[in-house]
């Protein structure tokens, strides 16, 4: 019954993306129960988008000669994959840690959620609101003013605050229509090239090139998944720019990753050239960041026509949050998937994983159409906009019983662990999530950012 249902609702998200052929009979989902300590079906919705990527490859792979092959996943290895950098251990221990001043605060009539993941962000917060950069200082100071002005204060500097809203509050906001009206993957024209038959080749995404220009989990896991399935990836990066290295690790299996700053004339000249034979960018920064340097989708795509450019935001590129910096626990709070007294986030980041495998799919499924056309293609997608395909998904398939109070630890998970030797020492993970013919359920190393130098192989 479960497995009937997730190939409905896969269906009905490959129909959505005019891909009307798409054979959901190779996705096997194994009978696994749900591993997260949450009643939503988080893993079984996870299971569908990994389906569609793993249909999209299948797809791809008889375009190109290859044999295609198994399609498999299930609601335990996809729910993991949710919360995949909270298993991540390098040589023996757990690097991930939460920012001090990231979390739920009270204000005087409700809660509110700061997020501040990079030392600017934190710098941001405190100057808007005005407030000693410390917790119990802040708090002090957020206690003071209603959740509203928290808000309106956060967003009026473009920093990360918001109130904590039920679902029925977000679905009464104007930021909530503008979501609401969006198709979950928006894909839309872009100047066409010549056609590109796939030439053949044993993975479904070999030669592909991609331009991976994002940072934290969304983005770097679309890049990420369309390693998985043979693409040459190449992670830009500028090194002025934080990062956090636990999940450059996590995102970046099988990546090059090289330093270019466009600011400079040498930077610039550098990315002109490796656009010019790419195949695919992915822009997973605030909407804008990247247009102010002439590189927003249509001006890529005049460079090279035919071009596939991804969009990632937080809230969407309209209506009144439109450019609003968001991340997946911010996001969670606003738009009423997070709750409680005191409220806590979900057990995992499913918006940002989510994102990265839809992200990857709608990436393969416009490389289908290229393939044969020439047509380039502009996909938009956001976090808030993955809340709502999450909580629509999940009514469908109905809440999975009463939930374990804590999500798997390490040690019970042994049989989905990896292990590697990379230049960061020695890496133990997760395994893919999806498991697919033309590959074993493995990683390849991952690199520090500025590695490689800005070039294809």
């Amino acid at each position: 019954m479960t497995a009937r249902i997730l190939r409905e609702l896969g269906n009905d998200l490959t129909q959505s993306v005019g891909w009307t052929g798409a054979d959901w009979d190779q996705a096997e989902f194994d009978e696994t129960s749900e591993p997260l300590a949450t009643p939503m079906p988080i893993g079984q919705v996870a299971s569908i988008a990994l389906g569609a990527v793993g249909i999209a490859g299948n797809a791809i792979a008889e375009q190109r000669g290859a044999p295609q092959g198994w399609v498999r996943t299930g609601a335990r290895a996809a729910g993991l994959a949710m919360c995949a950098n909270d298993y991540l251990r390098v040589d023996g221990s757990a690097p991930i840690s939460w920012p001090e001043l990231t979390r739920f605060y009270r204000a005087a009539d409700g809660w509110v959620f700061l997020h501040g993941g990079f030392a600017p962000h934190t710098a941001r917060l405190i100057a808007a609101l005005d407030a000693p950069a410390d917790r119990e200082g802040l708090s002090a100071r957020l206690a003071e003013m209603t959740a509203q002005e928290i808000e309106d204060t956060c967003i009026a500097a473009n920093t990360c605050g918001r109130r904590l809203r039920t679902p029925a509050e977000w679905a009464s906001h104007p930021a909530a229509h503008a979501i609401a009206v969006q198709p979950v993957l928006s894909i839309s024209a872009l100047a066409p090239g010549a056609a590109h038959p796939w030439r053949q080749a044993s993975l479904p995404l070999q030669g592909v090139r991609v331009l991976d220009l994002s940072r934290v989990l969304a983005g770097p896991t679309i890049g990420r998944t369309l390693v998985e399935h043979g693409a040459d990836v190449l992670r830009i990066a500028a090194p002025k720019i934080p990062s956090i290295e636990p999940l450059v690790i996590d995102t970046g299996y099988g990546k090059r990753s090289a330093f270019v700053d466009l600011d400079t004339g040498e930077g610039r000249a550098a990315f002109d050239t490796l656009l010019s034979s790419a195949d695919v960018v992915i822009d997973g920064y605030r909407p804008g960041a990247l247009a102010r340097h002439g590189l927003a989708a249509h001006d890529l795509a005049e460079q090279r026509p035919g071009l596939v450019y991804l969009t990632l935001s937080g809230f969407g590129e309209t209506g009144p949050w439109a450019g609003s910096r968001g991340y997946d626990s911010l996001v969670q709070a606003a738009v009423g998937l997070s709750g409680g007294e005191p409220p806590k986030r979900l057990p995992c980041q499913p918006l940002d994983y989510l994102a990265g495998y839809l992200g990857a799919f709608a990436i393969m499924r416009a490389l289908m159409v290229r393939a044969e056309s020439g047509a380039g293609a502009h996909i938009d997608l956001s976090l808030a906009g993955m809340a709502l395909w999450l909580r629509t998904m999940s009514n469908r398939i109905g809440p999975v019983g009463m939930p374990e109070d804590r999500n798997p630890g390490f040690d019970e998970i042994a049989n989905e662990l990896i292990s590697l030797t990379t230049p960061f020492g020695r890496v133990t993970t997760l395994r893919p999530a999806l498991d697919v013919a033309w590959r074993p359920r493995q990683w390849a190393s991952p690199h520090p950012l500025g590695t490689h130098p800005p070039v294809w192989t």
